[in-house]
């Protein structure tokens, strides 16, 4: 009888690891680690291994699916990617940020079989790709959006490669990325801020006043729901699904931010039963909807051009939060939890030690006498 083999995961003594084991009808078993310690992650490898070997039994032990291999196209890899294996380890935004990610991909790979690109392909991807504009900043698009583009494409091929038997080779190997810029760290002067917010319209000031004073991400402020806000404690609970490190965030609001958010919600209010986002949202435009990131980014390059302003982008009110919680004496831990970061690597770029302040710092370390002044170093003593 020629049954198929059974499969199924274990873990071994001692690895975190699950491994996945093939066990034929004799009674052998080929072992090989998933390299994944979830779950899930571990079950839709060992899926994959079911229907692959269902399909080489149809396919005359396994002949046609190497043909197979050869036909996948790069739109193919970069679905799989995004469904298959980000969904089971990302959160929402990150997959909504790969899927537009992939847009530009696939608009010019998309067609090609996986088996035919190479460096030659994505070179000529890169200088295509610089030479776009992007509709929002009406620049030509940057090296570190192409590189976050082919950074999903290198991770689709890596496991196209390594579990799903999609590719033969990855055209990553040795590939030289577009170099990635240093993190900007642009902050907004108080000249600055007053000439800008002198050519805001209302709903526009209102997000963007909020935001310098908040320091939330532009797509938690123009997506801010009713649901997140706790009006009796003062504060915004932004849910892992919808925060960028997949964590829940919470927002605590001092009295300006307080006062902003109640005007917005009262003039939401007015639109209830007209249009469907005021029912959901607290920041609508002038027709009752959620502003969108080019409408708000319209009105917003407007108001700059009025004030005679250049180099400042909605982000840059973020930098402006932090750097200024800084410069108020809030530790690296406090700006950490106030920016919602998910470690301390990006709240370090906004710790400025002065001169003044690392003496004082240091100065803690003097050990005092039972009489209050400082005990005598070794030498002195001597």
């Amino acid at each position: 009888m020629n049954s198929r083999p059974t499969v199924f995961l274990r873990r071994r003594r001692g690895s975190s690891n699950w491994q996945i084991v093939v066990r034929t009808e004799n009674g052998k078993e080929k072992v090989k680690s998933t390299k994944t310690s979830k779950r899930r992650e571990a079950e839709a490898i060992r899926d994959m291994v079911i229907r692959k070997l269902i399909e080489a039994k149809e396919n005359g032990g396994g002949k046609e699916i190497v043909k197979k291999e050869t036909s996948f196209a790069v739109r193919d890899v970069v679905l799989k990617y995004i469904s298959d294996h980000a969904k089971l380890r990302a959160k929402t935004a990150t997959v909504e940020f790969y899927r537009q990610r992939s847009v530009p991909l696939l608009k010019r790979l998309g067609d090609m079989k996986a088996s035919e690109v190479d460096q030659d392909i994505l070179n000529r991807y890169v200088d295509d790709r610089k030479m776009d504009i992007n509709p929002l900043t009406k620049r030509n698009i940057s090296d570190t959006t192409i590189r976050h583009e082919l950074n999903l494409l290198a991770m689709s091929y890596k496991k196209a490669l390594a579990r799903w038997g999609m590719v033969a080779k990855t055209p990553f190997a040795g590939f030289d990325f577009p170099v990635r810029i240093a993190a900007r760290e642009r902050q907004v002067t108080d000249e600055e801020w007053h000439q800008i917010m002198r050519f805001l319209f209302t709903p526009i000031r209102l997000i963007v006043d909020f935001g310098l004073l908040t320091g939330m991400r532009e797509e938690n402020l123009l997506g801010l729901k009713r649901s997140w806000v706790d009006f009796k404690n003062r504060l915004i609970r932004i849910p892992g699904d919808s925060y960028k490190n997949g964590r829940t965030h919470i927002v605590y609001l001092n009295e300006s931010a307080f006062s902003i958010l109640s005007e917005a919600w009262d003039g939401a209010d007015l639109w209830i039963g007209t249009t469907q986002d005021a029912q959901t949202y607290v920041f609508l435009n002038s027709s009752g909807n959620r502003y969108t990131k080019s409408g708000f980014y319209s009105g917003f390059r407007r108001a700059l051009t009025k004030a005679g302003l250049r180099n400042i982008r909605p982000h840059d009110l973020r930098h402006t939060f932090c750097t200024r919680l800084a410069a108020s004496g809030a530790t690296p831990f406090d700006l950490k939890n106030a920016a919602g970061h998910s470690d301390l690597r990006s709240t370090e770029r906004y710790v400025k030690m002065d001169e003044e302040r690392a003496r004082k710092i240091v100065g803690l370390l003097d050990k005092k006498s039972d009489d209050g002044s400082p005990n005598k170093s070794i030498n002195e003593q001597k």
